[in-house]
């Protein structure tokens, strides 16, 4: 509902959708540098992977990447355990590489339920409840 000036009335369903052009292209600008470092981030994990004594094939580095989204969707930083325990990010990549559940853990990740169904599917499954335990939010 507007007033009779034009302005959208407080209060109303349209609150929120008059944002000035400028706010919503600055606020686009802040989401594609957060997904540029993100990227910038998993490049050198994986860099730093292939440099390594055994380098990743290309199918372990999307099993990689997908434990990052897992970690990422249960509010947990994978910079941050690689740091910190980094054992526990070897065993975690260890038995991801070695998951026969992929196509699951694909389809939940990009549904974005991951977080929720896991425990159901995911080999890593005790190790991340122990981590969300440990070090969640």
């Amino acid at each position: 509902m507007t007033s009779r000036s034009g302005k959208p009335v407080p209060g109303t369903l349209f609150d929120g959708l008059f944002i000035p052009l400028g706010d919503w292209g600055h606020l686009l600008d802040v989401a594609q540098e957060l997904r540029s470092i993100d990227s910038e981030f998993m490049d050198t994990m994986l860099e730093a992977y292939a440099s390594g004594p055994r380098a990743l094939s290309p199918y372990e580095i999307t099993k990689v990447r997908s434990l990052v989204q897992l970690l990422k969707q249960l509010d947990l930083d994978p910079a941050a355990i690689c740091r910190e325990l980094p054992e526990t990010m070897h065993e975690l990549e260890t038995t991801c590489v070695g998951c026969t559940q992929r196509t699951r853990c694909d389809h939940e990740l990009a549904a974005g339920t991951a977080a929720v169904t896991y425990q159901r599917f995911c080999p890593n499954a005790q190790r991340l409840m122990h981590l969300v335990e440990k070090v969640g939010p």
